[in-house]
């Protein structure tokens, strides 16, 4: 079967519809809802490829949402993928599992913290929003946290910078 994933939804769910439930599915679509994989990942017991229809690939949802995505053996879903985590507190280490699944771009706002926790993240290039809640951190530490993000990372609450001129000067 292949389709939107709502209008599969609703086919699966239709009880005229019989004898359809071992049927691979294919989502032609590329903006996708991760519990709309969840959903047809429990109505089918073939396979879910979500690939996608040929341009950018988005996938949205809570991180419980996107967890048990990955923990299905029958959702196969492309490497690149952006993902937009909808919770409004993301985890560090729920942000890292995230972003190892995807070479896309992974938008959250991450759970405010210290620094030296904030710079746990892994990957570059992600749309984290980040709120650094030391009041005195070194340079060259706010310098490297700045670089896992393209968003701004809200320091207002860091009072004190330390470290070199270079880098003091860099930070801000």
């Amino acid at each position: 079967m292949e389709g939107e994933a709502a209008n599969l939804i609703l086919v699966y769910q239709n009880p005229k519809f019989t004898g359809i439930g071992a049927k691979s599915i294919l989502i032609n679509e590329n903006y996708l809802y991760a519990d709309q994989l969840n959903t047809l990942d429990g109505l089918t017991s073939g396979t879910v490829y979500s690939q996608g229809g040929g341009g950018p690939f988005a996938t949205q949802g809570s991180v419980s949402e996107f967890l048990k995505v990955f923990a299905s053996s029958s959702i196969l879903r492309k490497t690149n993928y952006a993902a937009i985590l909808t919770d409004s507190q993301v985890s560090v280490s729920d942000a890292n599992t995230v972003e190892a699944d995807t070479t896309g771009v992974v938008t959250a706002t991450i759970t405010s913290g210290t620094v030296s926790t904030l710079n746990g993240l892994t990957g570059t290039g992600n749309a984290y929003t980040l709120t650094v809640n030391d009041s005195s951190v070194n340079a060259a530490d706010l310098n490297t946290l700045d670089a896992k993000t393209t968003v701004a990372v809200n320091a207002g609450s860091v009072g004190t910078l330390t470290g070199t001129a270079a880098a003091i000067e860099t930070a801000i």
